[in-house]
């Protein structure tokens, strides 16, 4: 406490590689949707797929974006910062 009765700020270092591992998994996840976007219609080509069919990976992503917020800040609460960003890492390199 300090001399007012408010608590303490205590600023840790390792906080910048939370930051920039977060930063990354966020430009990664970005990239993905973005190559997936512009590959739809080769995909549609080679694999004999509709629209439909080629654009199911960004589809999917905008299904569970909702469903899956909730559950990352349950596991966020729950287990902390670093077990959520690696459960994260790990179901998105799964899922690329």
């Amino acid at each position: 406490m300090d001399s007012h009765g408010n608590p303490k700020l205590i600023l840790y270092k390792f906080r910048w590689v939370v930051l920039i591992c977060f930063t990354l998994s966020l430009v990664s996840i970005g990239m993905l949707g973005c190559t997936c976007t512009t590959t739809a219609s080769l995909v549609k080509e080679i694999y004999n797929l509709s629209v439909f069919g080629s654009n199911l990976a960004n589809f999917a992503y905008s299904i569970m974006y909702i469903p899956g917020n909730f559950i990352s800040i349950f596991v966020l609460r729950r287990y902390g910062v670093k077990i959520s960003i690696v459960i994260g890492a790990l179901l998105f390199i799964t899922g690329a």
